[in-house]
């Protein structure tokens, strides 16, 4: 969230998300190979990246040659990227789905889309961050809020993943509240 919009703005972030996709894959598979335990990789995408043909050949390339199943890399795209992008992003959300790959709509609630926006793609999963909700804490209205956006999933179902995280009774309400993964805040 910090350097990314600096990145974009230089034309660079394809770069950086290229580099940390290839050096993850390369991890995962060595660790497969050695008979190791791996875990998904989530990698947040802007639109554009999302959008570029080039970057989702390289990606879908660089898996196969792995050997890795497409379902091991989660796509994550922000919410806000559909407020200008919408027709385009949904056909690409279809399609990576298509492809195996898991696609998430990151820091739901953090921007301005429409509801009806959650209707034509086909996201797996949706990540909550909940530095963007801190703010209804102090006007009493933090747990109904994420209380909410938990039950909507749970209808529309989609997985939760709930991150920033912060101490056990706050995941145990989560967890309570229907949330099946916790990201938590790195110590």
């Amino acid at each position: 969230e910090v350097y990314l919009p600096a990145l974009e703005e230089a034309g660079r972030a394809t770069e950086l998300n290229r580099y940390l996709l290839d050096e993850s894959i390369a991890i995962m598979a060595a660790r497969k190979k050695e008979g190791r335990p791996y875990v998904p990789l989530v990698r947040k995408l802007s639109s554009k990246e999302f959008l570029d043909q080039e970057f989702r050949k390289h990606g879908l390339k660089l898996i196969d040659s792995s050997g890795l199943p497409h379902s091991i890399v989660s796509f994550g795209l922000s919410e806000s990227a559909f407020s200008t992008e919408n027709q385009a992003l949904n056909r690409e959300v279809r399609m990576m789905c298509q492809q195996g790959f898991r696609v998430w709509l990151d820091d739901f609630g953090a921007g301005n889309m429409a509801m009806n926006g959650l209707l034509e793609p086909e996201f797996d999963a949706m990540r909550i961050n909940l530095s963007t909700l801190k703010h209804h804490q102090e006007t009493g209205r933090y747990q109904e809020i994420l209380t909410g956006m938990l039950s909507l999933g749970r209808t529309i179902h989609l997985t939760s993943v709930v991150s920033g995280t912060s101490g056990s009774e706050e995941e145990t309400m989560l967890m309570l509240e229907g949330c099946q993964k916790l990201q938590k805040t790195a110590a």
